[in-house]
């Protein structure tokens, strides 16, 4: 008798019904144990801040070295040669200084990219968390001077008075467009001649030179069907000068296209290729 009493003592009482839908006893949580939508933010979060830092560690290695003088040199020296002849339409100085600027465009970013010795290069990878973010944090840092170009060939000429129409801005819109269009073309030739797709110096050359004739020469559209091989920079500036406003816009959708494979391409290669 005493033996029972002490089994159904210990014994664990019984369990009710359940409720329908309601969990068994112990089991875990829906979605215990897997990182949430918040965790994943965090990340994303995260890994910006780390691609940024590396980017601004960069820009500010470049900015220190002597090599950092000499695309400002050529930029103010092209400027000066360009638009103190005399003042022209907003449309005609912006596109033709978008034109003049795209070589020293893409010459500052190839040195940007070549800044930070290949060593360097590989200990980024592993700071912020893969290669992807390392080449991503390199074509930021080589944005970063381009938008200083920009800047400065936006205002020179309204500073020196080079612009006919200062009030127009029709003309300042497209003389900002044409010149990012320039410099994210200037951005793909640079990164393609960079060292760590080019490392022979033969090989950087005539990818940046070439590149850059390329773009100068086919885009004018002199040459059709082979003009839509590359950015039609210099069919844009005589489209924005005839004022079709259509044309412009066609042109620039088909440059950012150019520009997108270019930048992919280079990813790719970037990441598929050893250091």
């Amino acid at each position: 008798m005493s033996a029972e009493a002490g089994r159904g003592a210990g014994a664990r009482p019984a369990a009710g019904p359940r409720e329908p839908g309601a969990a068994e006893p112990g089991a875990a949580e829906p979605g215990a144990g897997e990182p949430g939508a918040g965790e994943a933010g965090a990340r994303v979060a995260s890994g910006g801040r780390r691609v940024g830092r590396l980017a601004w560690s960069r820009v500010n290695g470049f900015a220190r070295t002597r090599r950092a003088l000499a695309p400002w040199i050529a930029l103010f020296g092209l400027l000066a040669i360009l638009h103190l002849g005399g003042a022209a339409p907003s449309t005609e100085a912006y596109g033709t200084s978008a034109l003049v600027l795209l070589p020293v465009l893409a010459w500052q970013v190839k040195l940007v990219l070549d800044a930070e010795p290949d060593g360097q290069r590989l200990l980024a990878n592993v700071a912020v968390g893969g290669p992807f973010r390392e080449v991503l944090a390199g074509l930021l840092a080589a944005l970063t001077p381009a938008a200083l170009t920009i800047a400065v060939a936006l205002v020179f000429p309204l500073v020196i008075g080079a612009i006919k129409n200062p009030g127009s801005l029709t003309g300042l819109l497209f003389g900002l467009w044409i010149h990012v269009l320039s410099a994210l073309t200037g951005l793909a030739i640079g990164a393609w001649s960079s060292r760590a797709v080019s490392p022979d110096l033969g090989r950087a050359t005539l990818t940046l030179v070439g590149g850059v004739v390329l773009v100068l020469a086919l885009g004018s559209g002199a040459v059709d069907p082979l003009g839509w091989l590359v950015p039609r920079l210099t069919a844009s500036v005589k489209a924005a000068n005839d004022g079709s406003l259509l044309d412009v816009t066609l042109l620039g959708l088909h440059g950012l296209a150019w520009i997108s494979l270019a930048l992919a391409g280079y990813t790719r290669t970037r990441l598929t290729t050893r250091p």
